[in-house]
């Protein structure tokens, strides 16, 4: 069960956990892997759409592609693992407030994200 209060870079995290999970298992058949592609789909239009373009091409490569430290420090030009840590929370952070935050459907809390559409209702806009 998902909890309700958790920090951004935790939401990050439980959001990544799940969207790696779907892609090592692959994508069968059927309304629940209707629902894996959308989620898919959405995590990654949350990434492009909240990030900016350097931290986008980081959660690509560190999260998506899992590239090695030193190969992403190279290709972006990360010169000290303190700057990549620093990256990384801050992209954790970016992310994770986006997936609780987009409207009408947010990607976060899990539990309300994968519940069947006739139980759920949209989120007032503030």
């Amino acid at each position: 069960m998902t909890k309700r209060f958790s920090t951004d870079a935790e939401i990050f995290r439980e959001v990544m956990n799940r969207y790696r999970n779907i892609q090592a298992a692959g994508i069968a058949s059927g309304r629940r892997a209707l629902r894996d592609r959308e989620f898919l789909a959405d995590v990654e239009n949350v990434a492009r759409h909240s990030l900016s373009p350097r931290q986008y091409e980081f959660w690509r490569l560190a999260y998506v592609w899992a590239v090695a430290p030193g190969t992403i420090r190279l290709k972006l030009g990360i010169v000290a693992e303190l700057d990549y840590r620093f990256e990384a929370d801050r992209v954790a952070n970016v992310f994770g407030r986006a997936c609780k935050d987009i409207r009408p459907y947010p990607l976060w809390p899990l539990d309300d994200y994968f519940r069947p559409p006739s139980r759920r209702s949209a989120c007032q806009t503030p």
